[in-house]
């Protein structure tokens, strides 16, 4: 399909109105990327930004930036590791869920800490493959630790949608992360320590299992917007750009 850099293009994966998203491998090297391209110069803020706090966060739970440049007419284009993982169904065992709070949580912790916040968490954003992994950073955004409650009730609503009769103590820490006020929220490294130590329970798996009723009414709940069609490993969005239409170097 033609060439960026030193990458071969394999496939197209999808495209927006102002992106395109493609497949490709190192020429050289023995590695696989996702490539996102800027088919409008509207776009190339966004992802110059979204890959420079990807550099920054360099952790095993985040996509690894490889490269970045121009392709002929000066747009910009990233290659990111491509990820390739399972993603976790809709309903899980309480002991998967307290894994899936701990390993997300302790991403979401790091990020944090280096004045990232996410504003995407979701299921269909968290991959399992050799360790977990969070992908859609596309909404990623600069700010301080006590900025990232949005990140942990979105974290906490996740979990909430997939376990039905979890032990009291999953009962407890997702209330907590489910507070109308951020305030009160538990902060990213507090719920992975908390999971962890819910995971070393002797018997874990045999502890009572509770109804986890959540009162939600006084903040609206916030569950995910509605998505387009997403294709790709990287689940990212369908539009209409005509691919064959970049100008690849």
């Amino acid at each position: 399909m033609g060439e960026i850099a030193d990458y071969a293009i394999e496939r197209a994966l999808a495209s927006e109105h102002d992106l395109a998203y493609f497949e490709a491998s190192h020429m050289i090297l023995p590695r696989r990327a996702h490539m996102t391209v800027a088919t409008a110069k509207s776009a190339a803020p966004r992802i110059l930004r979204e890959a420079c706090m990807l550099e920054t966060l360099r952790h095993p739970g985040v996509p690894r930036i490889y490269d970045c440049g121009t392709v002929a007419d000066g747009l910009p284009w990233v290659a990111r590791e491509l990820v390739v993982g399972k993603r976790y169904p809709t309903q899980l065992k309480p002991r998967d869920v307290a894994e899936l709070l701990r390993e997300v949580a302790t991403i979401l912790a790091h990020a944090h800490s280096r004045g990232v916040i996410h504003g995407d968490v979701w299921l269909d954003a968290i991959v399992k493959d050799d360790c977990v992994r969070l992908l859609h950073w596309h909404n990623a955004r600069r700010g301080p630790p006590d900025q990232g409650a949005g990140d942990v009730y979105a974290l906490g609503l996740a979990a909430h949608a997939v376990v039905s009769a979890p032990p009291p103590r999953i009962v407890h820490l997702v209330t907590e992360m489910l507070s109308p006020d951020p305030r009160a929220r538990p902060t990213a490294a507090q719920v992975a320590a908390e999971a962890g130590r819910i995971l070393e329970e002797p018997d874990y798996d045999n502890v009572e299992e509770v109804a986890l009723t959540v009162d939600l009414s006084r903040q609206p709940p916030m569950p995910p917007p509605p998505r387009p069609a997403r294709l790709g490993s990287q689940g990212e969005r369908k539009s209409g750009v005509p691919i064959a239409s970049l100008k690849l170097r």
